[in-house]
């Protein structure tokens, strides 16, 4: 497929991403501009606001802008976003590493999230339209008919991830280099010594904890006219006492050897 692959015309290919990158940003304007009483498709404009459209980019984002939420909820900024990145590999003339690949996992991103946005009570869109869209409701009312809802969840993440490796670079194994590593925030975390201080802190409560707890058992025996014998002695008083027999076992057997 060598319809989104730039041409061998450098200057053909810097106009092809500079209008891509303008359209990208008057889509997310649009969007970002986004008012449920601006007349669009499926609202009529009220006497009082004939001739007022709040969107930034006029009737055109109104309508425009209306009918994206309509279909994907919030994951309609993926449209401008993926038309921002296309041009911005056409100004620099670069082609994508595998066209169908790359549109395959947009095509499921565009599917699993919406399906998530849809299956956990995320806020409307301006409080008019659902967050995961008319998209969004079909396919997570058709996982959680098969699946339920922690099936239907753990399908959408699989599809989620899976469109992440087919249209990004990331990696499992790439993300926990980076977080561990001096930029990611666990790398920053174990630099700055919170993880230590942390553990510090965790410990000394636990013993803290188990300190308040002997005392709570020593007023406890002392209120009940009961002396408190600690645990530690207990149990050695116990092991002599069954060492003490254990021993004058040998010696009452040798008694009644020499009676007999």
């Amino acid at each position: 497929m060598r319809l989104l692959s730039p041409t061998e015309n450098k200057r053909l290919n810097e106009l092809v991403g500079f209008l891509c990158i303008s359209l990208a940003v008057l889509v997310a304007l649009a969007l970002i501009s986004y008012s449920p009483r601006d007349a669009s498709f499926n609202v009529s404009a009220q006497p009082a606001d004939s001739g007022v459209t709040n969107n930034w980019m006029g009737p055109v984002g109104a309508y425009t802008s209306d009918l994206l939420f309509q279909i994907f909820g919030f994951s309609a900024f993926l449209l401008p976003l993926a038309i921002a990145v296309l041009g911005w590999r056409w100004c620099r003339s670069r082609s994508l590493d595998s066209q169908s690949a790359t549109l395959g996992g947009y095509f499921l991103l565009l599917v699993s999230l919406p399906s998530l946005l849809a299956l956990f009570p995320f806020p409307a869109v301006r409080g008019a339209l659902p967050a995961g869209g008319t998209v969004g409701s079909l396919i997570s009312s058709e996982l959680l008919a098969g699946f339920n809802f922690w099936g239907a969840l753990l399908v959408a993440v699989a599809l989620f991830f899976t469109s992440l490796f087919m249209t990004t670079r990331f990696s499992f194994a790439g993300t926990h280099a980076w977080a561990t590593g001096p930029k990611g925030p666990i790398g920053a975390v174990e630099r700055l010594g919170l993880l230590q201080k942390a553990q510090t802190r965790w410990h000394s409560w636990r013993e803290h904890r188990e300190q308040q707890r002997m005392r709570r058992r020593v007023e406890e025996s002392r209120l009940s006219g009961r002396k408190p014998v600690p645990p530690q002695a207990i149990s050695k008083t116990a092991l002599l006492e069954s060492g003490g027999a254990l021993a004058n076992e040998p010696e009452e057997e040798e008694a009644d050897d020499k009676e007999s």
